[in-house]
């Protein structure tokens, strides 16, 4: 049977009635994947360099990306 996933709204196919998530999202929501986006390193390094706290007083949203962006490595 196909069904939605409740978090990405991709479409999958499964014999549990159960099932709500597709793979990839169960794997993510158990930890087993942190990160599926892929992001050039290069770029990365410049996106940290841009919003970093030390460049913007270190306010409260410059902080949350750097923290986010960091993440990502």
């Amino acid at each position: 049977m196909d069904k939605t996933c409740l978090e990405c709204k991709c479409q999958f196919n499964t014999n549990e009635a159960w099932k709500t998530l597709c793979l990839d999202c169960y794997k993510k929501s158990k930890g087993y994947i942190k990160n599926t986006n892929n992001i050039d390193a290069d770029l990365l390094k410049k996106l940290i360099y841009l919003c970093h706290p030390d460049k913007h007083n270190q306010s409260v949203i410059s902080i949350t990306v750097t923290k986010y962006l960091l993440s990502l490595k």
